[in-house]
């Protein structure tokens, strides 16, 4: 089995110098395997008593947690001792806890249901009864284990996890565009609104929503923030730094992320205040969002202790919250809406910075790729996720009070309240000027030099047909928009090319100036189409309500 490891760092720390070395498993070397588990354990990698231990404990700094592993299979007692050395050994190159704990559970059904893995038609019939996804994964780690002990079936056993083909990964699911925006309104309105006493045990959540959407962060990378992570620099502007969660770059060919990003002075003004709150708690902490904190608006469940004791939150602190957020705040007010996980507002964050015209390598440092390529799941989410923006955006100027966010980004400054979706009567309508299926509304001096090009997504045009052109005239608009959602597809894929197209220099951290400049000129057009499109819908709207 060939294991990367680390032996150096170099580039003031910001990359690492790995060695491949490659572990065989034999019962000669079981000092060696005794040794290394005894090094994980004096580096806290590993907690059990000896290496003959039934239960090996492997903490969890990201997930607050240990994860127990257990080797209870003393009947195929050699196989046994070799899960031992496998998980010790890709513990120290750097296998994380949880997939430690995956393999091992993973393997031994494997062992168990196959005898030892001595009955390679059980294998074969295992693979043949499991989901794709499933077959897939099981062989994977089967090949892997079996590159580090050669079984004496190991030949035959590797040619079935060679027949497994390899599983279609879909883009990952998230939650309908429509409730994340309804979701960011309840955010919105519950924090202007809501007297301080109310609003105080959710601030992590407001924190969270807001910076999260803005700079691609994982969750840990948010609940390691530091209490001091805000810097104000000489020339005025505001930055926030972190701590990446990822291991650092190993090839001069991966990409170097920063641990500081900008932030504007509204983001540095809310997280100050938050911080006021904590002084004024009196809560002394390291972290930003401390677990003290949560824990004074919470009932201690004493029989259930936390496993790794440690003064920030975790994933299961965070959710907790967030659970309590939808049942006591979101649900009573917007009944049923997709629920939104820690993790999706970094997905969010990606598409966005996508959508506003952002170049792969930037995105790659702000999110913490070290490749390029990680950033092609995102391109599918992004039309839907501007089409369910334009209906939200339309449903808003329906009902003459929206916030257009979209051009500041999918959750930015709110803009003033819009009023298109008036509804004029006929005795109105007389002065404006005859057009086609409606009215001009514009009595200004300047009509027709100030026309856009097409009079269906003008703020002045008044959609109001006679009634034998009626449907005529809803054919019409369905056909505009029609007609826009095309080319706004159209303008994200090509925005995809060029992206993708664009040539970028990792080591000075460069690209192609001419590319960037047509991938922001065609994310303002996509801007454009999105307001236009949803302009036209908003009348459309408006017209399926009349008809009722």
């Amino acid at each position: 089995m060939r294991i990367r490891q680390t032996i150096s760092k170099v580039d003031g720390g910001k990359r690492r110098v790995d060695v491949v070395k490659t572990y065989l498993f034999s019962k000669s070397d079981l000092t060696f395997y005794i040794e290394t588990f005894e090094l994980l354990k004096l580096n806290n990698y590993i907690e059990a008593g000896t290496f003959q231990d039934v239960h090996w404990y492997l903490p969890c700094d990201q997930k607050l947690r240990n994860y127990r592993v257990s080797f209870d299979i003393e009947i195929y007692g050699e196989l046994n001792t070799v899960l031992k050395g496998y998980v010790a050994i890709r513990r120290l190159a750097g296998l994380t806890p949880a997939s430690c704990y995956n393999h091992i559970l993973r393997l031994k059904t494997l062992i168990i249901y196959s005898e030892g893995l001595e009955n390679v038609e059980k294998i074969e019939s295992f693979f043949a009864k499991s989901a794709p996804e499933k077959a897939w994964e099981y062989a994977r780690i089967l090949r892997n284990f079996l590159e580090f002990y050669p079984h004496n079936k190991a030949n035959q056993i590797e040619q079935i996890c060679g027949n497994i083909p390899r599983a279609k990964h879909n883009s990952r699911d998230l939650p309908h565009f429509i409730d994340v925006l309804k979701f960011n309104e309840v955010i919105e309105e519950f924090f202007e609104t809501e007297p301080q006493e109310v609003i105080l045990p959710y601030y992590p959540i407001l924190i969270w929503w807001r910076l999260t959407n803005i700079i691609p962060m994982r969750p840990v990378d948010f609940f390691e923030l530091s209490y001091n992570c805000l810097e104000l620099k000489g020339n005025g502007t505001y930055w926030i730094n972190f701590k990446r969660s990822k291991n650092l770059s190993y090839s001069p060919n991966t990409i170097s992320r920063p641990e500081a990003i900008q932030i504007d002075k509204d983001m540095y003004l809310l997280i100050m205040q938050f911080k006021n709150i904590l002084n004024e708690l009196s809560i002394d902490t390291q972290y930003l969002i401390p677990y003290s904190f949560l824990n004074m608006f919470n009932k201690v469940d004493h029989s259930q202790q936390r496993k790794i004791q440690s003064s920030r939150i975790g994933d299961p602190q965070f959710e907790r919250l967030l659970q309590k957020f939808y049942k006591n705040i979101l649900m009573p007010r917007y009944g049923h809406i997709d629920k939104i996980t820690a993790g999706d507002t970094r997905h969010f964050a990606i598409i966005n910075l996508f959508l506003q015209g952002f170049n792969a390598l930037t995105i790659a440092r702000m999110a913490g790729h070290e490749k390029l390529e990680s950033q092609s799941s995102y391109y599918n989410h992004a039309v839907h996720y501007a089409q369910s923006y334009v209906y939200h955006l339309a449903q808003g100027i329906f009902e003459k009070n929206i916030s257009a966010k979209f051009s500041e980004g999918l959750f930015g400054v709110r803009r003033e309240a819009i009023d298109r979706g008036r509804i004029y009567s006929t005795e109105e309508v007389k002065s404006f000027k005859n057009i086609d299926y409606g009215y001009c509304s514009d009595i200004s001096e300047n009509f027709p030099s100030n026309c856009i090009e097409d009079c269906r997504s003008c703020d002045f045009y008044i959609f109001k047909p006679s009634i034998n052109e009626y449907n005529k005239g809803i054919k019409w608009l369905e056909d505009y928009s029609q007609k826009l959602d095309l080319e706004t597809k159209k303008t994200i894929k090509f925005m995809q090319h060029l992206s993708e197209e664009m040539l970028y220099d990792i080591s000075t951290l460069s690209y192609q100036p001419s590319y960037q400049q047509k991938l922001s000129s065609n994310a303002a057009n996509l801007f454009s189409l999105i307001d236009q499109r949803a302009i036209v819908e908003a009348k459309l709207l408006e017209e399926k309500a009349n008809e009722k």
